[in-house]
């Protein structure tokens, strides 16, 4: 047997080669700068960039340094693009500079913190064109990706020049790996066995 492979479009939220961002992950907010604080009204949060309504939107008051860091109810996954989506109101709030990290830590940074307690990998960063309308999706940005993470930290680097950030609704888009059923590990484990009776 030289080689085995399964798939399932039913593993993660969302299967194979689609949407890897939901309503139900987990997601916190973070400002990288130690002298400030991330913080958002109870109505812009961050889960409200996830929720796949482009009517609500996250707002950060601290606007450049911050972001989002988000674990993915699918598992692990492989990000190719992602897509934002501009908020409803002053376009000067809206992203046009980013970097995206991913991690296999368990996520023990805080609400609100710098989201710095895990060790994260730069996957890519570069800037971005907003599309000017409000509730708009931007052009999806393509990701050169070839590594899997259970977590990924969203930082804007840069917006229209407003001391506030915001957008609507970001999604990522990539392939959750499916992870080894029982019988699939069980099978593995008799592979010496049959090799053994030849």
């Amino acid at each position: 047997l030289d080689e085995f492979q399964l798939f399932s479009e039913a593993g993660g939220a969302g299967g194979i080669g689609s949407s890897i961002l939901g309503a139900a992950d987990s997601i916190i907010s973070f400002d990288t700068d130690v002298t400030a604080s991330s913080n958002f009204p109870g109505g812009e949060a961050p889960g409200f960039a996830i929720d796949g309504n482009i009517g609500t939107k996250y707002l950060n008051f601290q606007g450049r340094g911050t972001g989002f860091i988000v674990t993915p109810v699918g598992g692990s996954s492989v990000i190719s693009a992602f897509t934002l989506t501009t908020g409803g109101d002053a376009p000067g709030r809206d992203p046009n500079a980013y970097a995206i990290y991913g991690t296999n830590d368990a996520i023990t940074s805080a609400e609100n913190s710098t989201g710095s307690n895990e060790s994260w990998t730069l996957i890519q960063a570069g800037t971005l064109n907003p599309p000017g309308g409000r509730g708009a999706a931007y052009d999806p940005e393509a990701i050169a990706n070839g590594a899997a993470y259970t977590s990924y930290r969203f930082d804007v680097l840069g917006n229209g020049g407003d001391n506030l950030m915001q957008f609507a609704e970001i999604q990522f888009d990539g392939t959750f790996i499916p992870e080894p059923s029982s019988a699939m590990l069980a099978m593995l484990g008799l592979l010496p066995v049959f090799r053994r009776r030849r």
